[in-house]
């Protein structure tokens, strides 16, 4: 998460000669902001506009695949909701890709896997006796005409993009009572830790 929103999606697609038909952005359980914390889930979103300067016009879908634990689906699932009324892609060739605000937006998947990582049993995440349950909700944008065709846009993101304006507000998860002060501290910690620790590696490899 932290390098999606420091711009680093931009910088790959930026690559010359990259043309993909499909792009595919996974954000796993473990890239949650303090997902070790287990704090409610949140996205940034100011990094998306920089993306048009280098979505090129072969691509046809772009399928952003939000995974989390099956006990806080609800929360990816209003993450979801709120990506599918405020956001859209715009490509090279000013074609606008959109999300579908009907069932054809989004597609649903499940998996287990084991509570051990690297040493550690997370048995807080548990379903079962050494096994955690994941839950995958995968967003899914395709060009306008396509959508308009199979399902429906969200007349917000359309009127945004229209205008050429795009909501750079986060996607996030209305917080606990008495949490609401913590929220924005936060953000400006996670960027100054990964920042100092990528500079750190990148001092070592030098």
């Amino acid at each position: 998460m932290w390098a999606i929103e420091r711009g680093q999606f931009a910088r790959l697609l930026a690559i010359p000669g990259l043309h993909p038909r499909t792009l595919t952005l996974t954000i796993r359980h473990q890239d949650w902001w303090w997902w070790e914390h287990d704090e409610p889930l949140r996205m940034e979103s100011a990094w998306v506009p920089p993306v048009f300067n280098y979505l090129s016009d072969s691509v046809r879908e772009l399928r952003i695949e939000l995974e989390t634990l099956e006990r806080k689906k609800e929360q990816v699932e209003e993450i979801g909701k709120q990506m599918r009324e405020r956001w859209y892609f715009r490509r090279a060739d000013d074609v606008v890709l959109f999300p579908d605000l009907s069932d054809n937006g989004t597609v649903v998947d499940r998996w287990t896997g084991p509570s051990t990582f690297d040493g550690e049993t997370w048995t807080r995440d548990e379903s079962r006796e050494g096994e955690i349950d994941y839950y995958i909700l995968t967003v899914i944008f395709r060009p306008q005409k396509v959508v308009e065709r199979i399902g429906q846009i969200s007349p917000t993101a359309k009127d945004l993009a229209e205008k050429g304006i795009f909501n750079k507000d986060g996607l996030r998860i209305a917080p606990a009572e008495g949490d609401s002060d913590n929220d924005e501290g936060n953000d400006s910690n996670d960027y100054d830790e990964y920042e100092e620790e990528g500079e750190e590696e990148e001092e070592e490899e030098e």
